[in-house]
């Protein structure tokens, strides 16, 4: 038997205010307020290629601003900020943000750093309000590319060439040098305080590569023969230039010989009514007194003695005849020599005149 409209209706009255209400339930719950993240485990920020003139030290600084804002719904405290090198500083606006609000964090790398791609990390350390004993961390990276315009591998003092000590076979130097592909053209050498020196080398071109990014590097070498400087007794330093297009270095190189002794008067001649003569050896560096190397044969025939030190560069010996040499020549001579480190031996000769 069918059923009748009436009841029909009210049969379906009840399910209507059902089916509104979870629509407005779904409706409702999905304005309400949004969900909120904590802030982002780590930012990160690439400076460069940043290109540093040499000859200009100490003068450079990179610095890159972040910008840390609080997207949460509590307070948030920052705390420590650790940096992952001693040359790179930090500078930081305010430590605590209400919601919404911003602090900017500079990383500033200085020139205590080396030149060369790194990259810098600050970890800064957070919690929110009620929650310290909860501390999260958002780590910062400033990536830098930071190359020298001109480098040497050698200290900046220069090369020092010790001609007193063992002789290495062969000095090498690696110049290298960076730049824009369209900027950095050449890297040449020069010699500005005489001509080119004996026993210095180096390449007719230098080798180009290219890094990417723009960046290309030239690199040259130059080989010193220490040995070739024995024979030139004049040649005490010089100077290597090296240039690019944009920049310059100058690499000193610096000659250490053995000094000679200069010996006043050049000969002395003993006799019998002239048994004692004064010898002043002079230095041309401030040293020591030199000694007297000598055959133990001659000690019963001359006695040397030092007598007087005039200053650091001079000093006086004093020669006595102690007795005639048995030869029966009218003229003896006998020889000796001063010495001292890092001098040449000094040969002299004291004369004997048989009356």
């Amino acid at each position: 038997m069918p059923k009748s409209p009436k009841i029909q209706h009210q049969l379906q009255e009840p399910i209507r205010p059902t089916v509104w209400f979870l629509v407005l339930w779904v409706l409702f719950a999905g304005c309400g307020e949004p969900r909120t993240t904590d802030l982002p485990e780590y930012l990160h920020h690439k400076v460069g290629p940043v290109f540093l003139d040499p000859s200009i030290p100490n003068t450079w600084r990179i610095e890159h601003t972040f910008l840390i804002k609080n997207t949460t719904r509590s307070r948030i405290e920052i705390g420590h900020v650790e940096l992952s090198c001693d040359c790179a500083e930090y500078q930081l606006s305010q430590k605590t943000l209400e919601p919404g609000e911003s602090a900017d964090l500079s990383i500033v790398i200085l020139p205590l750093c080396n030149l060369e791609r790194r990259i810098d990390t600050a970890i800064v350390n957070w919690s929110k309000a009620g929650d310290e004993n909860e501390s999260k961390v958002l780590q910062l990276f400033v990536e830098s590319e930071i190359f020298p315009m001109l480098s040497a591998s050698v200290a900046k003092s220069g090369i020092d060439i010790d001609l007193t000590k063992p002789l290495k076979k062969v000095i090498e130097i690696d110049v290298t040098a960076y730049g824009q592909n369209d900027q950095l053209k050449s890297l040449e050498f020069s010699f500005p305080k005489s001509s080119e020196p004996v026993g210095v080398g180096y390449g007719v071109s230098p080798r180009r590569t290219d890094l990417g990014s723009g960046v290309v590097r030239l690199t040259n070498s130059i080989s010193i023969n220490p040995a070739a400087y024995l024979k030139y007794d004049s040649v005490q330093s010089f100077e290597i230039v090296a240039k690019t297009d944009q920049s310059s270095m100058t690499i000193p190189v610096r000659i250490k010989r053995h000094q000679k002794f200069d010996i006043k008067p050049r000969q002395i001649v003993l006799r019998s009514n002239k048994r004692e003569a004064i010898i002043r050896v002079v230095s041309p560096v401030e040293t020591t007194a030199p000694r007297v190397e000598c055959d133990s044969s001659i000690l019963s025939i001359i006695q040397i003695d030092q007598v007087n030190v005039i200053n650091s560069k001079e000093f006086e010996f004093i020669v006595r005849l102690e007795k005639m040499p048995d030869s029966a020549e009218s003229i003896e001579e006998i020889s000796f020599k001063f010495v001292a480190p890092d001098f040449l031996p000094a040969p002299y000769s004291v004369f004997i005149l048989r009356e």
